[in-house]
Parts: structure tokens; sequence; C-alpha cells
């Protein structure tokens, strides 16, 4: 039996959790047993349950600083298990499903505990958090310590605040949102929402959305860091500073969006709540216990003078807005009366009380019931006077059930009015408006057809007793006018998400379009021809390898050719009958779609009868035919993808260097030829060349395709003019210091485009289109 030497033993001990090896050993062998499994299980599972911890905070909006002033709080958060675990009310055993959360909160947070040992990072202990953050909370509202020290809603809410928004930094930097862990766990929130319905697809998209963005930042600064050290402190500010110069018109842009997306969000929110769609409800904390009041107009401050005490006799005293009082008649229809707060006999009548706003689903909740509480009076009043003879008679029952079921709101009461020119409050406002009308006035014709044919047919088909007809006709009336009041609160709420989601989307793709273009301008500055710095538009991962390219209007492939070929499905070449094929289906998805390169033919190669397999180009077109050497990788475009053999991978490059943003987009696509040798055929417009047969300078966007490790240099002219509507040029550097080739660049003729997209429009698009 061998012994560890004296280093061996130094090396286990620096390692991380080698307590955990020394006085864990069940644990420490669990996590040995789980680093053996394949990584991308292990993965897959630790980031599960890491942004399942953080899910509460996005149910409730706080898991972003921008939502911590409009979060729903702290209860919001925690009655997520209440939701999830619905099925285990147990009223005669509440501690039983105290006791199965806290176990599942624990086994979590010890899974991920041993994750963390079996990847050996202490980082990894961070996801552990929100879990141990969330239980003391929920623990303390079930078992009744909250309501005893108010304070704990604050700091236990700020604490777990804190730790999720520590794990969603901690999965932009080392995990990956385009990973199956995301796109799942964003699944099972979209599968998750019948059985919350906070759980909105505004949580929804506002994660996706700052998953995305904050990604997008944190890679742009880990790939460009290395080329601003390499420039230094004073160059970097100096070509910085020049690049904002050139850049600011683009803020006036950006800031127009947002006054845009802040008008039309915003106006969504006003009109529902200035035109009386929905009641504005704010929490009294001071009340015993908490209550839900009406907001006063004055804003979150509610004065003593503004309660009065409605009943004192017996204990405990209860008040109630002055303003929901009538000397005379008592309450007023939709009153709320409230513990009254301790201090209410013992401070002057300037004290003032703050409020916290609810939120909007909340509020919208409260005054669905407010209103339609006020309709089942009327509707309650009127079957009180039901003529049973008319419901029984087949002549009079539709006459009769109209009139019962006209007590129902005909309408929202929401006016349209007339705009002026450019007017986007006026314009959103009619167009909430519009939407609401139309969709109230549907479910209101369709829930009285409904009511009216169930009872034409009920007295059409009843041949004995008049009661049962009658008193079905009422309870129908019931839950229609119910069904009524889920549907108009579920178009009300989705009028409100759909204009949040507008609102994030919007903003997501102004900052992103921000990044885009100021790194545009950027490498305009920094590789202008007077710096001097040569660029390859992508970092190469390999060794270069460059093949040889030829340039003909036809290109046969002899029949004895060794490998298969794919071709673009609208090709129709010379030679045998192809079979439907889709190689490598997820490599670029959206793009060969896009393209129509996503289903391709294949030919079985090689061919029995020998003849061949011929693409001929028609008329003002010619055909790229690129022999790949093992290891090349170019980079092209599938709208001049013609074909491929076998050995050809397609890929998608995802670049934000300063480098590739000169061609302004960060989305790449390559072919890389692997194992044997590869063939990729392109078509260009006109007749192309190489950069070797062009010595002049080339226009940027007459590149069709090039070795990924090409080096260039760029031909441009630093004027705001220029840079906002006119291109630039590149040219292939003749020397390259690490002595790799320099690369094949193909350049297409000067064929014009009669799109739309001509002269300097064509330059737009590296401003206004995020990818």
């Amino acid at each position: 039996m061998s012994e560890k030497t004296p280093d061996t033993a130094l090396n286990e001990k620096r390692q991380p959790f080698s307590w955990v090896d020394r006085f864990l050993k069940p644990i420490a062998k669990l996590s040995g047993w789980i680093s053996k499994r394949p990584e991308k299980r292990v993965e897959l599972v630790y980031w599960m349950l890491a942004l399942l911890g953080i899910g509460p905070a996005i149910r409730a909006e706080v898991l972003f600083p921008f939502d911590w002033s409009q979060g729903v709080g702290l209860y919001y958060t925690v009655s997520w298990f209440d939701k999830t675990f619905s099925l285990l009310q147990l009223e005669s055993l509440p501690n039983v499903r105290l006791a199965i959360v806290t176990a599942v909160l624990l086994l979590m947070a010890f899974a991920l505990f041993v994750l963390a040992v079996a990847r050996r990072r202490y980082a990894r202990l961070i996801a552990i958090l929100p879990y141990l953050t969330l239980l003391l909370p929920y623990l303390a509202i079930n078992l009744g310590f909250l309501e005893a020290q108010p304070w704990w809603l604050l700091l236990s809410n700020g604490i777990y605040m804190g730790s999720a928004f520590a794990v969603f930094l901690y999965f932009i930097v080392a995990g990956r949102v385009g990973s199956s862990y995301f796109f799942l766990f964003v699944l099972l929130m979209i599968v998750y929402q019948p059985v919350d319905e906070l759980f909105g697809w505004k949580q929804i998209i506002n994660f996706i959305a700052a998953s995305v963005v904050l990604s997008f930042i944190y890679e742009t600064a880990r790939q460009n860091w290395p080329l601003l050290r390499q420039i230094g402190r004073t160059g970097a500010l100096s070509l910085l500073q020049r690049t904002f110069s050139l850049w600011s018109p683009t803020l006036l842009l950006i800031a127009a969006g947002l006054w845009i997306s802040h008008q039309l969000t915003s106006s969504t929110e006003q009109i529902l709540y200035q035109q009386g769609v929905v009641t504005p409800y704010c929490l009294l904390h001071e009340a015993q216990p908490s209550a839900e009041i009406k907001c006063p107009p004055q804003g979150m401050a509610l004065r003593r003078d503004a309660i009065t005490m409605y009943n004192n006799d017996p204990e405990p005293d209860w008040c109630v807005l002055k303003d929901e009082l009538d000397p005379e008649r008592g309450l007023m229809r939709g009153a709320k009366w409230f513990g009254c707060p301790a201090n209410y006999s013992a401070v002057d009548a300037a004290y003032v009380y703050r409020l916290s706003r609810l939120p909007f689903f909340v509020s919208l909740d409260l005054t669905m019931a407010a209103k339609f509480n006020a309709a089942q009076d009327k509707l309650d009043k009127a079957k009180r006077e039901f003529d049973d003879a008319k419901f029984r008679n087949p002549v009079w029952v539709e006459y009769e059930a109209r009139r019962v079921f006209n007590f129902v709101p005909r309408n929202t009461g929401l006016i349209e009015q007339e705009c002026k020119m450019l007017d986007v409050n006026c314009g959103s406002a009619n167009l909430v408006k519009r939407i609401l009308n139309g969709a109230y006035a549907d479910i209101r014709a369709r829930a009285e057809r409904r009511f009216v044919a169930d009872a034409i047919a009920r007295a059409e088909g009843l041949d004995k007793k008049l009661a049962p007809s009658a008193n079905t006709a009422k309870s129908e009336a019931d839950e229609a006018l119910i069904t009524l009041k889920q549907k108009t609160t579920k178009t009300i709420n989705r009028v409100y998400q759909t204009s949040k989601v507008i609102q994030i989307l919007f903003t997501a793709w102004l900052i992103i379009i921000a990044i885009k273009s100021f790194l545009y301008v950027f490498s305009r500055v920094i590789f202008d021809k007077s710096t001097d710095i040569h660029v390859d538009l992508l970092e190469h991962e390999a060794d270069a390898r460059q093949g040889a390219v030829k340039h003909l209007q036809e290109v046969m492939i002899p029949g004895d050719y060794p490998y298969t070929i794919y071709y673009k499905s609208n090709f129709q070449p010379l030679g045998p009958a192809p079979r439907f094929s889709i190689p490598q289906w997820r490599s670029s998805l959206l793009s060969r779609i896009r393209f129509g390169a996503w289903n391709m033919n294949r030919v079985d190669m090689p061919l029995d009868d020998k003849r061949g397999l011929t693409f001929n180009a028609i008329e003002a077109e010619y055909l790229v035919d690129w022999q790949m050497e093992e290891g090349e990788e170019v980079i092209f475009s599938y709208g001049n993808f013609v074909a491929m053999n076998e050995n050809v991978e397609l890929r998608t490059v995802i670049s934000l260097r300063v480098a590739s943003m000169l061609m302004g987009r960060f989305i790449f696509h390559a072919a890389r030829c692997k194992g044997r040798p590869g063939r990729l055929i392109l078509r260009t417009r006109g007749k192309p060349a190489t950069a070797e047969q062009v010595r002049q300078s080339i226009p940027a966007s007459r590149l069709i395709a090039w070795n990924r490790y090409a080096r260039f240099s760029v031909d441009s002219h630093l004027t705001r003019a220029d840079i906002f509507l006119n291109g630039f040029n590149l040219r292939r550097s003749e020397t390259d210091d690490d002595a790799r080739p320099q690369g094949i660049i193909v350049v297409e003729a000067d064929a014009r485009s009669g799109s739309i997209m001509v002269g300097t429009l064509r330059f737009a698009k590296h401003f206004l289109l995020p990818v």
C-alpha cells in the first residue's frame, strides 16, 4: 500500500472542500460519484436548482434593482409555496405542510451543496443562499412572528432579494443564456402559469430580456477587455472619447425610443386608473391588521382626520375612510372598514399615516369585486321580480331572459376622444379604450346569447314543474355574472401585461442597439487607417489552413466523387434524383429556415452511372467552388449557399469583439472542414474575384466569404456623416506577424440591388437591428 507524499497531502489540503473529504466522508463519496457523471447533466441539474431558487423573486418582481421600488413584496415571494403546494391544504394539520415545504427547501439546498463539492468550486455555494434566506421569513410568517415584528418584513425581503440577485448575476457570468437549462427553466415558468395567476408573461419576458441584455453586456466586456489592455489606459480613453463624440447623435434616437415606450406603457396604466376601470388601492400598515384601502388622491399619505371611527363597541375599534361614510345612510356601497390604528385616539388630526401602493393585480381584483358586487345586488333584485310563468312559456322566455340580463353592465363606460395629430397620450388612451370596449362587448354578448339560449331550451323541453326552470335560470344568471367578472378581469390584466411586455422588449432592444452601434463606431475609430492597426474580423480557434477557390458558371462533380453532396432544395442540378434530408438540423436553424437551406436535397456519392452531378449558374451569376482543407473554416452567408459535402460542419459564431462589429452584426455563419477534404459551393451576382486579384480596397458590403483568420486594414473617413450614412472599405493585410497564410477573400461583383435598402439606407441596419 503506497503512502502519500508530503506534496500530495499538501495539495489535497489546498484543494477546495478538502474539509469535506476529511470530516464528511459520505458527502465526499456522493460528490465523487456525481463528478463522474456527464458534465452536461450535472450542469443541467445545478443550474435548474439555482434558477428555481430565484423563481419566487421573479414572481414577485423583486429580482432586479429597477423593480425593487415597485415589487409586490415579501408576502408574494413566500406565497409562492402556498400556490405550488396548494394541494396540501391539511387544515386539520397546519404544521404538516410547513414541515413539507421546509424539508423541500433544505433538500434543494443540500443538493446544491453536494453539486458544489463535486465541482470543487466555492463560488457555487452562492446558489444555496436564496433557499436559506427564503426559508427564514416563510417560517416567521407561518409561525406568526412576522405579525409581532414588522421590521422583519423589510429585513427578510431585502436579504432574499439581494441573494436572488447575486445568484442571477452568477448565472450571467458562469452560466449560459442559450443553454438547455435556461430554455427548460423558461418553459417551466410558462407551464406554471395556470397554477399561479401572479406568474404572468410580464415576469417571464422581464427575466428573459434581462438575461439576454446582461449577458450581452458581460460578453461584450469580456471579449474586448484584452484589446483595451493592449491599447493601454491613455490610448483607450482617447479612442473612447472620440468614439462617443461621433456616436452621440444616436442618443437622440435612443432617448426618443425610451420616451415613446414610456408614453405607451404609462398611458395604459394611467388610463386604467384615471378612467375608473381600476381603482388604486394602498396598504395601511398601522391598521390592525394591515388593511387594503382606496389610495387617497394626494398620494401615499393619509391624514388622521381622513379616518373616522365606525364602531367602538364592542372592541376592537373599527374605522372607515370619511369619504366612504354617509352620516345619514351609513356606509356607502363598496366601503371597507378596518381595525383602527393603535395610536388613533392618541394623535392629532394632522398626523400622517404612510401608505404603500398595492400591486396592480391586487387593485384590479378589489375593483372588480366592488363593481360586480353592485351588479350582483341589482341582479338579485331582478331575480325577486322573475315572472316564473314567462320563463315557462317558450313565447315569452326570450324576452324575460333578456330583461333579466339587462341588469348586467352593458359597457365599460370608456369613451374615446378626438385626438390631435402626434398626441401620443391621447392615441394610446383611445387604443386601450378600444381594446377594452371591444373585448367587454364581445364577452357580454356571448354570455347573454348563452344565457338566453339555455333559457329557451329549458322552456321548450320543460313538461312538468315550474320551479326548477326559474331556479335554474337564477343560478345561471349568477354564474354568467361570475364568468363575466373573471373574463373582464383577465382582459384588463392582459392589456396591462401586454403594455408592460412591450415596454420591456422595447427597452431591451434600445439597450442592445445602443451597445451595438457604439461598438460599430468604436471599431471604425480604432481600426482606421491612421491607427495602422490590422484586424481579424473573428478570432481564430485553430491553425490557419487555406484551400483553393475557383469561380465558374458550371461546377461538375464527377460520378466517382467519394463524399455525399447536400444542396439547397430550390436548386435543380443535372444528375440523379435526390433524396430529402435535414443535415445538422440544429446548426444555424433560424438562418437556414430564412434562406431555405434547412432541409436540403441529398445525393449519395459515388454514383453507379459515373455521369456525375452538374450545377449550372443562371445568366449574370457565378458559382464559387471552394475546395477546403481539413481544419479550414470559412465565413459565409446562407443567402449565397448552394451546396456542400458531408465533411463540412455548419456552425454559428457569435462574436461581440470590436473587430466583428465592423460588419454591423455579431452573428456569423461558418463552414468548417472536419475529418476529410471539404467542398463548399456558393453563388454570386456577377463574376467574383479574390483579394489576390483585387489590389484596391474592397467595400465591406461586397464580401461574400473569407477565411476566418484573414486579416484586414480599414479604409474609411471619420466624420458623422460618413459613419452614419456611408460605409467603409477593407484591404487584405499583406503581412502577418504570426506567419499565417493571408487567407482567401471572395469579393462579389458590383451588382447593384434594386431593393429599398439602397444607398445610405442600407447602413441604417447597423444602428437599428439588434443582431
